[in-house]
This record gives C-alpha cells, sequence and structure tokens, in this order.
C-alpha cells in the first residue's frame, strides 16, 4: 500500500508497492497544484481512480486512490486542502478536472491514438493523457 500525506506545505506520495509504471514516488508543494483531474480507468484487471496534480508548467502526477494506505484520510484531506468533493463524482472510464470549481466536470483529456498507444504499450502512466488546456 501507497503512502499519501501533508507535510510542511508539500503533498509527498511514498509507495511501498511499485507497478512497472503506475506507482511512482514524488512530493510537489500545494502552491505548485493549479489544477486537479479525477480519472477513472481500468488498470489491469482492477476498476481504478486516480486523481491527477497538475503543475503551472503541465507537469502531472498522478495518486492511485486504490492503492492507499488510509483512503478515507486522503479523500478527506484533498476536499479540505482544495474544497473539492471526490466522494461526490461518478464516472467510468474518463477523466474530468475537479479542482478549480469553475472548470468542474470539464472533459481532462482530449482523444489521442498515440496516447492511447503509448499507455496500452505501457509507456506512459494508466491514467495519463493528452491534457485539455483550461485558462486560469
Amino acid at each position: 500500500m501507497n503512502r499519501f500525506e501533508l507535510v510542511n506545505k508539500v503533498l509527498i506520495l511514498n509507495c511501498q508497492t511499485k507497478g512497472y509504471h503506475t506507482d511512482i514516488p514524488w512530493s510537489l508543494s500545494v502552491e505548485q497544484v493549479q489544477q486537479i483531474g479525477f480519472v477513472n480507468k481500468m488498470d489491469g484487471d482492477d476498476d481504478s481512480d486516480f486523481l491527477v496534480f497538475i503543475t503551472k508548467d503541465l507537469k502531472k502526477r498522478h495518486l492511485s486512490l486504490n492503492r492507499l494506505e488510509n483512503y478515507a484520510k486522503t479523500v478527506e484531506l484533498i476536499e479540505q486542502l482544495f474544497s473539492v468533493n471526490i466522494h461526490g463524482i461518478n464516472i467510468k472510464d474518463q477523466g474530468i478536472y475537479i479542482y478549480p470549481k469553475s472548470e468542474f466536470g470539464k472533459p481532462l483529456y482530449k482523444k489521442s491514438l498515440i496516447k492511447w498507444l503509448r499507455i496500452n504499450l505501457g509507456f506512459d502512466h494508466v491514467a495519463d493523457g493528452d491534457l485539455n488546456r483550461i485558462e486560469q
């Protein structure tokens, strides 16, 4: 299981188990987060939910909600930090913006055959995609 925590205004993902491309440790200051996406995807044979933290320079950090040591505590932390409601999201096999609130529900990714191939061949993260740009 993976551990997600907030330390001195820095979000940190520590991975205990690593898939070949799904669980990569990372850290990101809260101030760097410009947008957050929610993605529901099949990850192997698991129907999985992910958060995608997006920085101003469009770098993405993926968080698998299904592999968290303390799911409820993590969701509560993120909901409080960014004033979002993760529990209220009910989507299948797609991604949407959940933060900022003004962009809630808009598609996170564009359709891309090249990205689809890269994900299915294992070159890119299962919850990755080509971002639909939104204005800040």
